[in-house]
């Protein structure tokens, strides 16, 4: 799999007395340079934060920033410098002597709070801290702040890729071009040196006196032009692309996903699922074209009673899609969160929401995707009534995915770093 080396992952762990953040940022770095910063108590730590994100990261310029909080009764010491302070005491008597007074007599408690603020008497130190027993918990946001850093890599990746694909399609189109224009490029330059030996050797001929075989000299500029001839380059380029396009993914839709749910059909290998939420005009106007151009597969989840609304696909629009071989599954009647919705209300959001489908578009509507990329228990087992599988708008490595929370990648308006995001589906 291709990966940037551009990303950011953010991992945290918190409890009572202990919390820490842990974030790193990676950059483009011909080779791996890692530099850690964290809080002093925890820099006999540095080492193991350094390996375990080495493990995954092989390549780039690493930044990790570490910020923790460790508030037990035992994380500070206060120490009372007793010398310093009877120092003090002494030196105010001096200054009532040099004053002429004698003796003076002190408030004790105004003394005592006087002396507490004079410099380096008080002071604080770090306690005893037991990195060894805390590091399970250290290496717990680190562990996933480098799950969320290999993600964004991976999926920058991929966006690369993509961007590598369209790139191949235009050299493809060049070297056809470049191919067939080879043979007479190599003709013309073979006539134009053929001609300007000819004129050298007729400037030449009344000096040397030797004669012209015009046979050798077409024999001469053969040898030459040939010496331009790219087809060796061609064929080299050629093989090139192929090699690349037999590494890259496959696109696939919801069918392909119901195929292989319903009747364990296989998916095949790298699948990649491109899916659109909300039934936006901006999906047919822009991303239709962009699919067909580059046959890939793709589908879309509608909020069927926003069908034909301002800035919404039309009825029209969606059946266009849908003979052009692109896939169309439910995203609720209104776009409700569903989990904070009755019962009742959820079956009608469900039901309903396949049935208009269905009739919309004569076609059979199998899976949905999740409002708001959230469910739960009680969601998820009201989807089954109604549908095959469900997607949810989140990736998390820690919880096990079913088909009715299978995780998904979002690329939003505020995360235009990832434009394009791929994922394979794993199911359970």
């Amino acid at each position: 799999m291709l990966k940037s080396m551009t990303g950011f992952g953010r991992g945290t762990y918190g409890e009572e007395d202990f919390s820490v953040v842990v974030e790193i940022k990676t950059v483009n770095h011909r080779y791996t340079e890692t530099a850690v910063r964290l809080p002093h108590f925890l820099n006999p730590l540095e080492d193991k934060i350094r390996k375990t994100i080495l493990a995954s990261v092989a390549r780039g310029r690493i930044d990790v920033f570490v910020t923790a909080s460790y508030t037990s009764g035992d994380a500070l010491q206060v120490m009372v410098d007793k010398p310093l302070a009877k120092a003090y005491h002494e030196a105010l008597l001096e200054v009532g002597k040099a004053i002429g007074v004698e003796d003076p007599v002190f408030n004790d408690q105004a003394e005592i709070l006087s002396l507490a603020r004079y410099p380096e008497v008080i002071r604080t130190q770090e306690g005893l801290f037991d990195c060894d027993a805390y590091w399970p918990k250290v290496k717990t946001a680190v562990d996933q702040a480098v799950a969320n850093l290999v993600n964004m890599r991976e999926t920058e990746g991929m966006n690369i890729e993509g961007d590598f694909y369209k790139r191949l399609d235009i050299i493809e189109k060049d070297v056809e071009a470049v191919e067939a224009r080879a043979p007479q490029v190599v003709r013309e330059y073979e006539e134009k040196l053929l001609v300007r030996l000819k004129d050298r050797l007729r400037e030449l001929q009344p000096e040397t006196g030797v004669a012209i075989d015009p046979e050798r000299v077409l024999q001469e500029a053969a040898i030459f032009a040939d010496r331009i001839s790219i087809t060796e380059e061609i064929v080299r380029l050629k093989s090139h692309i192929r090699q690349f396009r037999e590494q890259g993914c496959n696109f696939i839709d919801l069918q392909d996903i119901e195929e292989y749910v319903k009747h364990n059909k296989p998916l095949p290998e790298k699948p990649v699922l491109i899916a659109f939420d909300d039934g936006y005009k901006d999906n047919y106007t822009y991303a239709f074209p962009i699919l067909k151009e580059e046959h890939a597969k793709a589908s879309f989840f509608v909020v069927s009673h926003s069908i034909g609304a301002e800035n919404r696909m039309t009825v029209s629009d969606l059946k266009e899609m849908v003979a052009a071989g692109f896939k169309i599954g439910s995203h609720t009647v209104n776009h409700e969160p569903l989990t904070s919705i009755s019962d009742k209300q959820l079956d009608y959001e469900f039901k309903t929401s396949r049935d208009e489908l269905q009739k919309l578009l004569g076609i059979k509507v199998y899976c949905i995707a999740y409002p708001c990329g959230f469910a739960n228990d009680e969601v998820m087992k009201e989807a089954k009534k109604y549908y095959d599988f469900a997607f949810i708008a989140s990736i998390d490595p820690h919880h096990p995915q079913t088909l009715f929370n299978i995780n998904r990648y979002g690329v939003f308006k505020w995360n235009t770093r990832v434009a394009s995001i791929f994922r394979q589906t794993a199911f359970k």
